[in-house]
């Protein structure tokens, strides 16, 4: 397999991940939004704040462990 063709599967690997974090952050986010809707005005903006950064550290960390899993060239 050419290196890519193997960029595909992984590629749709992170996007599942986001869009499966973006999900379930979108479920959670009630209590989140209820704690610091204080200093916001819009609950729409502090949901999307949350969603993007629950999507944010997930691929962070999906990109982290792929990076340091592949093997070595050197």
């Amino acid at each position: 397999m050419t290196a890519q063709a193997s960029r595909g599967p992984i590629i749709f690997g992170f996007w599942l991940l986001g869009y499966a974090l973006g999900f379930i952050a979108f479920l959670v986010r009630v209590p989140f939004i209820i704690a610091i809707e204080d200093l916001f005005s819009s609950s729409e903006i502090v949901g999307a704040m949350v969603s993007g950064l629950a999507g944010s550290i997930v691929m962070l960390a999906a990109l982290y462990v792929w990076s340091h899993s592949g093997s070595s060239t050197r």
